[in-house]
C-alpha cells in the first residue's frame, strides 16, 4: 500500500539532505529494491526475507556472480550487505558506467529504491547507511 504523501516527502527531504547528488526518479512506497530489480516495480519483499528470496531468484534465473566491480555492465545487479548484521540489505541495478580515461577510473551509476522513500539514480556507494555497502555483483548476461 502507498504511504501518506507527508511520510514519503519526509523521507525524500532526509535523503536529499544526506545524499544531495542522488537524483530522485520517482516517489512511492508500493515497491522496494527487490520489487524494482525483479518485479517491474510491482511489489514489496519483506526485509527479513531478502536473503532467501534473492538466493532463489539468482539461482533459478541463472544469474552468475561477477568477480569484481570492473566486470559490471548496464543491467547487472549490485548486492549490498547490512552494516549491522550479516545479511543482504539492498539491491541496485546498474544503469551505466562512466569512464574517466584521464584518471583511469570507472564510476558506476545505479538505480535503486530506498525503503519507503523514493527511487534514486546514484553512485554505487552513495546510499543511506542502513542500506549497507556493495559486496557482490551479479549478471544474467550470457557470455559466448
Amino acid at each position: 500500500m502507498e504511504s501518506p504523501p507527508a511520510i514519503i516527502q519526509s523521507a525524500i527531504d532526509l535523503f536529499h539532505e544526506h545524499h544531495p547528488n542522488a537524483i530522485l526518479r520517482s516517489a512511492t512506497a508500493v515497491y522496494n529494491c527487490m520489487g524494482l530489480a525483479f518485479a517491474s516495480r510491482r511489489t514489496w519483499v519483506a526485509p527479513d526475507s531478502l536473503d532467501p528470496v534473492l538466493r532463489l531468484i539468482l539461482d533459478e534465473d541463472d544469474y552468475r556472480r561477477l568477480r569484481n566491480q570492473q566486470e559490471l555492465e548496464a543491467g547487472d545487479l549490485v548486492i549490498y550487505r547490512s552494516p549491522t548484521e550479516d545479511s543482504v540489505s539492498h539491491v541496485a541495478v546498474v544503469l551505466r558506467i562512466d569512464v574517466d580515461f584521464a584518471k583511469a577510473s570507472r564510476n558506476v551509476i545505479v538505480v535503486s529504491k530506498w525503503g519507503h522513500g523514493g527511487e534514486y539514480i546514484h553512485q554505487v556507494e552513495d546510499v543511506p547507511y542502513l542500506l549497507g555497502a556493495p559486496v557482490a555483483y551479479w549478471t544474467d548476461r550470457r557470455i559466448p
